[in-house]
């Protein structure tokens, strides 16, 4: 794990996972009133929203730099059209 971008991606994610496990437990106790119910919607919403993102920008990265790595193919074929010469002899 030597991305810094990927270690914060996973203390965001884990961060949320408790605090929706923290919002199932109190729901399950039933001290989870209607404004509650509504903040762990939101709150998965968002991380399902978040999750997403992340994983279509690094597909997206991905491609961009698949892209500039591979060699440059060209999709114009230079066709040289060769001439030929014809000499005729005709005898009277």
């Amino acid at each position: 794990m030597r991305s810094r971008k990927f270690t914060a991606y996973l203390l965001a994610e884990g961060s949320w996972k408790l605090l929706i496990a923290g919002g199932i437990y109190q729901a399950q106790c039933g001290d989870l009133d209607a404004a509650g119910w509504t903040l762990l919607w939101a709150m998965t919403a968002t991380t399902g929203f978040l999750e997403v993102s992340y994983i279509l920008g690094q597909a997206y990265v991905d491609r961009y730099v698949g892209l500039l790595r591979s060699p440059p193919t060209t999709t114009a074929t230079a066709t040289a059209t060769a001439t030929t010469t014809t000499t005729s002899t005709d005898e009277p």
